[in-house]
């Protein structure tokens, strides 16, 4: 039989047939003498730690006095009992997981206060400090099928730790979306030569604070997209295309389907060196979207489309004085605060 009582003074103690009793001293004053009670002083225990286990036959108890037992069979020891509730709390204000790998029963006196879920522990925290202490940028490259370049960018991680260079080859009839991706790694899209790599669909790239980078890569929009569709679409996010080329779709009756470059959004674009045929309109800057026409010594190409640059609700578009100012169009179009600049001067 096991009995744990916290002890505050003193008790006596009656046993009979393997059953103890606790009663206060106070009760038992006439039967100090020669009875079947031991008085128990347990008073002295400072830490008020008491664990009594009673190992005896079945017989009564004789005390002669109060310190001295003439016939017992009586067992006594001490253990630890938790005055205070315990309590399962994180231990500073670096978090870390732990497991309980024992049940904490409904009696077993303990509080969680806090949840071992969605804790990380040093080994999980060490390759995120190592990425974010990081001094330097490191590259990853790789080699894919265009058409396989969706399926890629799927697999990477949102925030990105790498400059990723992807070098692509064949054709990809899908549209590509370049989705949500942040943090002081990039992605570079590329072809070993312009031609080898082609889109006959547009990419789009939304909500993105990585650069994204396009070098000689080419588009050549075919009879199955739908009005209004670019080869680059581009919102929240900054994309800059380096000696690429855009061809659009001229239907049967003569009419050019399609748009080189659209941003919206305070999306960003730079066009350097690249080549613009066969557009509805060349470049369209929409809703604060901006693109910047640029040219080295390499130069581009401009012609056979119906408008080159269309910018409406504070859209810019700038050009270099080196490039046609309608981009080999039949005209530009300006409103709502959409504005052109060439040279420094509106245009």
């Amino acid at each position: 039989m096991l009995v744990s009582h916290r002890l505050n003074g003193l008790y006596f103690a009656s046993l009979y047939r393997n059953c103890i009793q606790f009663l206060p001293a106070e009760a038992l004053a006439p039967q100090l003498e020669y009875r079947s009670f031991i008085k128990d002083a347990v008073q002295r225990t400072q830490k008020c730690r008491v664990l009594i286990k009673v190992l005896t036959p079945e017989s009564r108890i004789l005390v002669a006095g109060e310190n001295h037992v003439k016939i017992a069979f009586l067992v006594v020891a001490t253990v630890d009992q938790v005055k205070e509730q315990p309590r399962i709390q994180a231990g500073s204000d670096t978090v870390l997981r732990f497991y309980l790998r024992q049940t904490v029963s409904k009696d077993g006196g303990a509080e969680v206060l806090c949840s071992p879920a969605g804790l990380i522990t040093e080994s999980d925290c060490g390759p995120v400090r190592r990425k974010v202490l990081a001094t330097g940028v490191p590259s990853r490259a790789v080699t894919i099928p265009a058409s396989e370049l969706q399926a890629y960018l799927n697999s990477l991680p949102r925030l990105l730790t790498e400059h990723h260079d992807i070098t692509l080859s064949g054709t990809n009839s899908d549209i590509v979306y370049v989705k949500d991706f942040h943090g002081y790694g990039s992605l570079s899209f590329h072809a070993n030569n312009l031609g080898d790599c082609v889109f006959t669909r547009g990419f789009t790239l939304k909500n993105c604070s990585a650069p994204v980078i396009m070098e000689k890569l080419k588009w050549e929009l075919g009879s199955n997209i739908p009005y209004g569709e670019s080869c680059v679409y581009c919102s929240t996010s900054e994309v800059m295309a380096r000696e690429c080329s855009f061809t659009g779709y001229v239907s049967p009756n003569g009419g050019q389907v399609g748009r080189a470059a659209t941003t919206v959004n305070r999306g960003c674009c730079d066009l350097w060196d690249c080549k613009f045929h066969n557009f509805e309109m060349v470049i369209n800057c929409f809703g604060a979207g901006h693109i910047d026409i640029i040219e080295t010594e390499l130069g581009g190409e401009y012609g056979g489309s119906k408008y080159g640059v269309f910018t409406d609700l504070g859209g810019v578009a700038m050009l270099p004085d080196k490039v046609p100012a309608t981009l080999g169009s039949g005209g530009n179009v300006t409103r709502n605060g959409g504005v052109i600049i060439q040279g420094g001067k509106f245009i």
